[in-house]
């Protein structure tokens, strides 16, 4: 089914189906062969949208001596553990600007999927065994997958 969906869901989306797959133990087919699907064709689309945004920062980006993007190393807290990061270490302030600009673009830009859908009668399978039981959470990650009964 064709999807209209921002890259920002597209990252969004990956990232709850590929936390779906990681915390079931037990799907139906069709709905596993789905979710799969999808997040074959979510990456590859996040991977296109990775190196658009890459672009943008070699674009914006103070070089280095290796006539690569400069980074600065920075710490944040992640799942409550602090982590060093990096962030790129722009030309200047106009440029750190025009960047944000343009990532929000590239963030905002509707892109044409065609995905699977999940039809109710698998949700419905799920709901017959503990093992492969669907909560609320569950049902939200896939919400946009679920094809809808008229």
């Amino acid at each position: 089914m064709e999807v209209k969906m921002k890259a920002k869901e597209v990252t969004e989306n990956l990232q709850n189906l590929t936390a779906l797959v990681a915390e079931r133990k037990k799907f139906p087919g069709q709905l596993m062969l789905a979710v799969t699907r999808s997040i074959k064709i979510l990456r590859s689309e996040g991977e296109t949208i990775q190196e658009s945004n890459e672009a943008l920062i070699k674009e914006f980006s103070a070089i280095d001596e290796n006539g690569l993007p400069k980074k600065e190393d920075f710490k944040m807290e992640v799942n409550g553990t602090v982590e060093t990061l990096q962030k790129a270490v722009f030309k200047d302030k106009k440029a750190e600007i025009e960047y944000g600009e343009r990532y929000k673009e590239l963030m905002n830009s509707t892109l044409d999927l065609t995905l699977p859908r999940i039809a109710w009668d698998a949700i419905e399978e799920c709901q017959e065994s503990e093992e492969s039981r669907l909560d609320t959470i569950d049902m939200l990650r896939l919400d946009f997958l679920i094809e809808c009964q008229e």
